[in-house]
């Protein structure tokens, strides 16, 4: 696929992923232990959801007209 250059960068980045990575480092060592691994995947799922919300939230132009069917 052939995408502009600003829009390439923003896909084949790893940033995205190393930063989700190191706020899941972050707050299992902040935690400490957990009762089970439910409560694992729900504290990783909150982490994730908020970081979609604040970090990643960011609007590409080339994409906004671009639906899932």
């Amino acid at each position: 696929l052939r995408f502009p250059e600003e829009v390439r960068r923003m896909i084949y980045s790893t940033n995205w992923v190393e930063r989700l990575n190191r706020s899941y480092k972050r707050t299992l060592r902040m935690r400490g232990a957990l009762p089970s691994a439910d409560a694992v995947l729900f504290l990783l799922g909150s982490v994730a959801r908020e970081m979609t919300e604040r970090t990643y939230a960011r609007r590409l132009p080339y994409f906004q007209e671009w639906r899932i069917k």
